[in-house]
């Protein structure tokens, strides 16, 4: 680039400075860490799509905290309805295979959705033996219509199956590609193994392991008093999230739920409201004494 550019500067000018660390940052570097298929820009991605619809440039900021209440209920109630999809629905499959039925029993349905991305893609793959040695094997995986490009899979056929391919898409996404998919179709595996399952993709990590020891674990809590509490919000969020369930598919129920729950928080700021009040009254009446005295 200095040369086709004709660029001209010190050694630790910014494009030299950013060449010498390009380990951070390019794709290549980076294929064996796992970024659960976030990129760079999807924090600032994220959050615009959070307050889209809610907020702009001209929304003064009383009305930014009851926009910013409205998008988070949006928010929890979005995610309530994927929790309500992943737990009683069942994914339509493209061809019932073993593997795919498994995945689509054990994956959220946004993430079996991804792996059914993968799924479909190995249809129009390519297998060709490389090298073997003893249990491990390479493998050549390309398109049938284009097999100058493609993937290596190194398969160990141990009793520990294991896949390493090329593309790590698995490596960087926690997500099993198309060319070990093709690979283990072309093997007769029936099942993915243990260790291609990510416990943070499946059904059950939100609402498994909630007990007292995972609550407490890294939070700076020693009282029993202070752990009696915070079991008594976690259960009663777990209460709450059972009635959003519950009234989730009726919207007579919904609204029903809604005003309930808005005529308890409007008694409580009711209340705050009167404490302020008095509150500022006695300030008022004290700073008025001292004026006239």
């Amino acid at each position: 680039m200095n040369e086709k550019f004709d660029i001209n500067e010190e050694e630790d000018g910014w494009l030299q400075t950013v060449y010498k660390y390009r380990e951070h940052w390019v794709s290549c570097y980076l294929k064996e860490t796992f970024f659960a298929g976030m990129r760079s820009s999807q924090r600032s991605e994220s959050i615009n799509a959070f307050f889209d619809g809610y907020v702009n440039s001209q929304t003064q900021l009383h009305e930014f905290v009851l926009q910013y209440e409205k998008a988070l209920t949006h928010r929890r109630l979005s995610e309530a309805h994927e929790d309500f999809k992943s737990l009683n629905t069942k994914p339509i499959m493209l061809l019932g295979h073993p593997i795919e039925v498994q995945a689509g029993e054990i994956y959220t349905r946004t993430m079996f959705d991804v792996f059914q991305t993968e799924f479909k893609g190995f249809a129009t793959e390519f297998c060709e033996e490389l090298r073997k040695d003893g249990d491990i094997v390479e493998y050549k995986i390309c398109k049938f219509a284009d097999k100058s490009k493609g993937e290596v899979v190194t398969y160990d056929q141990s009793s520990k199956i294991q896949f390493i391919c090329t593309c790590a898409l698995f490596e960087t996404n926690g997500v099993v590609c198309r060319h070990i998919l093709s690979l283990m179709m072309a093997s007769q595996i029936s099942s993915l193994p243990d260790h291609y399952i990510l416990h943070r993709w499946t059904i059950v990590a939100r609402h498994r392991n909630i007990g007292v020891g995972n609550i407490v674990f890294g939070r700076n809590i020693t009282s029993c008093e202070e752990k009696i509490n915070l079991l008594k919000s976690w259960a009663l969020r777990a209460k709450f999230n059972n009635a959003l369930e519950l009234a989730f598919d009726s919207e007579e129920k919904m609204q029903k739920l809604d005003n309930v729950l808005t005529k308890f928080i409007e008694s409580f700021e009711e209340e705050v409201r009167e404490t302020e009040d008095m509150q500022f009254l006695g300030i008022f009446t004290c700073s008025l004494y001292f004026c006239l005295f």
